[in-house]
């Protein structure tokens, strides 16, 4: 048995290391296929038609404001015209959704105790984006008449009622009752776990956090998707929108950036090429001079794309060691395979004398 063992060795290694190639692709499908976001252009694309996801993260120096946003229309417009896309009235080519980080106190009642959450204040199609899981309620939307709706995590539900079951009662924030919509549950991933935080969190409309004239809150994420007629498209368009020059981009990891904004190819920032690339600079992310603070779903993305990473460069090993194993043996199949060859073409020049 020991010296069967011996004898074939080399394709015993080979048969390992396919194994743990295999293991690692699936530990890297099952890490992506985690992620809270769920691809939103794949289900925005349910009709067949290709549409690719950026997202571009700002500091606060940074940050837009909603009349940015509203400006984004008109030059959505004229892209599209010069993509020779069609352009419907009733049917929507591209969504958007903005959002900002904060903290707030909520109250239960005026005169009862207050606690800090953290709030993600947000606009667009933002719970497109980010379907997080319903307890009980509905989302919030730009739609909505009135504005006075907020969606609460499960933490903030138990703190304020005892209970995940309570759409439409109130609750006071800034000395204004708000209404629950719905009661949402993060992700329960680990990696989730991490980077959602263990402080309480609400979600309300951006323009009743932000305030108004100087004092409006900066906008610090924006993500869109839109039509990919070529490969790439999404992010070109991103970049164009906040005037990124193309030529003067820094490439870290998944991720292209100019000071203070990135822009992301969300659907490929976990394809090999970009796992790559974080594998080559890992270590240096941990290093932030941007100023930007990722939101929950993005410091998500990036743990993930860390671990991901981590599972490409094993690929990449036992790959390597499968090959070298293998390199004599290619060798002597090569070598054989040449004498065959020409004992086959000495045969048929004789043939033709």
């Amino acid at each position: 048995m020991r010296e069967l063992i011996f004898r074939h060795k080399r394709y015993i290694i080979c048969i390992v290391c396919v194994l743990c190639i295999f293991a690692g692709n699936m530990y890297k499908s099952s890490l992506v296929g985690s992620i809270s976001m769920q691809q939103p252009e794949k289900r925005w694309s349910a009709d067949g038609e290709d549409s690719g996801y950026a997202a571009a993260y700002m500091s606060e120096d940074e940050g837009i404001k909603l009349e940015t946003i509203n400006s984004f229309k008109e030059k959505y417009r004229s892209t599209m015209l010069e993509d020779s896309l069609e352009i419907s009235d009733t049917a929507r080519n591209y969504i958007d959704a903005y959002s900002c980080e904060g903290q707030l106190e909520v109250f239960k009642d005026f005169g009862k105790s207050g606690n800090k959450v953290n709030v993600t204040a947000v606009g667009g199609d933002f719970f497109f984006f980010h379907p997080m899981e319903l307890l009980s309620g509905n989302y919030i939307s730009d739609s909505d008449l009135m504005h006075d709706r907020i969606v609460i995590d499960e933490n903030t539900a138990w703190t304020l009622y005892g209970s995940s079951d309570i759409e439409g009662k109130k609750c006071v924030i800034n000395n204004k009752y708000y209404y629950i919509a719905g009661v949402v549950r993060a992700n329960d991933s680990k990696i989730s776990e991490k980077t959602y935080g263990i402080r309480s969190r609400i979600f309300m409309h951006y323009d009743e956090y932000s305030g108004a004239g100087d004092n409006e809150k900066p906008i610090t994420c924006y993500e869109t998707v839109y039509p990919e007629i070529v490969s790439g498209k999404a992010v070109k368009v991103l970049k164009s929108l906040f005037g990124i020059d193309e030529n003067m981009e820094h490439v870290e990891g998944a991720v292209e950036d100019v000071p203070s904004i990135e822009v992301i190819d969300m659907n490929r920032r976990f394809g090999f090429t970009s796992l790559w690339k974080v594998i080559r600079q890992y270590g240096e992310r941990s290093s932030k001079t941007n100023r930007i603070m990722y939101p929950f779903w993005e410091n998500e993305c990036r743990m993930t794309e860390d671990f991901a990473a981590i599972a490409v460069a094993i690929i990449i090993l036992f790959a390597a060691i499968a090959a070298i194993t293998l390199l004599p043996s290619i060798v002597q199949l090569y070598k054989f395979s040449v004498k065959g060859a020409e004992k086959l073409i000495s045969k048929i020049k004789g043939l033709r004398r």
